[in-house]
């Protein structure tokens, strides 16, 4: 079985770079609280599993099951899923992790009430992945996508500068591969909010969080790894990781519920 649009089994652990990032993955800020509390909202514990899917280190999973929620986190990439049953032991927290991806689920039919996926479609193949996702949610279950982007302060502005000058990328639309899942799964996204996220870093700790993004410490030889560094630690700014959280959400058979209620009225 592959790997959503990288087309690389989920047994060739030396073909999945992300593998090779669970110790930068680390360095990634925590999601706001805020967040954190309203996909909470989105799945009370009477409804079953909440289903992470691409969990990496659980920064959505650990402080969903602190809040009592039962959490399968899941991911392709067996050393991110060691380092996440690691930090749930620290934690004292109990989730249950598997070795898997999207597009084949190694759950029962109905099982999940909240499936969230947290900065990964961009790896998922839209059909594959909306068509398991259709299979193990319950009837009323919720669907949850988050979207990380790079905020906007003066920072951010001419760090992202750098980036692109260092690895010149096109932007990435998931809005093609949101809206898919979301119809397969029967699921109208009835809701879309924004979360701020401004973390104040030092620069050992931005370094370090580079190395978990692909394009960048991965892609780079050692010396020009350490070029783009010195870039970096030259903006006048004082480092802040700041991002744009983009929520959308909704329920199974919502706009359905919804019409049958407004002709019994």
């Amino acid at each position: 079985m592959s790997l959503g649009r990288r087309r690389v089994g989920l047994h060739e652990p030396e073909r999945w770079i992300y593998n090779r990032m669970a110790a930068a993955y680390a360095a990634r800020p925590s999601y706001p609280s805020a967040l954190v509390e309203r996909l909470s909202a989105l799945a009370p514990v009477a409804k079953g599993h909440i289903l992470d899917v691409g969990a990496g280190l659980g920064h959505l999973s650990l402080p969903l099951a602190e809040r009592g929620h039962s959490v399968i986190a899941i991911d392709p990439a067996a050393a991110m899923l060691q380092a996440l049953s690691k930090r749930a032991v620290e934690a004292h927290q109990s989730l249950r992790v598997l070795h898997a991806a999207a597009e084949s689920l190694p759950l029962p039919d109905a099982s999940v009430g909240l499936a969230i996926i947290a900065d990964a479609l961009h790896f998922l193949d839209a059909h594959r992945s909306g068509t398991e996702l259709a299979r193990v949610l319950t009837p009323q279950a919720s669907l949850a996508f988050v979207q990380v982007e790079l905020g906007a302060s003066a920072f951010m502005r001419e760090l992202v500068q750098l980036m692109q000058e260092a690895a010149p990328r096109r932007p990435r639309s998931v809005t093609g591969t949101m809206a898919e899942v979301a119809a397969l799964c029967g699921v109208t996204l009835t809701v879309s909010e924004t979360y701020e996220n401004d973390v104040p870093l030092d620069h050992a700790q931005l370094e370090q969080l580079f190395g978990s993004i692909s394009f960048i410490g991965p892609a780079m030889t050692p010396r020009r790894f350490s070029d783009f560094c010195a870039r970096v630690r030259a903006i006048r700014h004082a480092p802040r990781w700041h991002t744009h959280i983009q929520l959308h959400a909704g329920e199974r058979g919502a706009a359905a519920r919804n019409l049958e209620n407004a002709k019994s009225i």
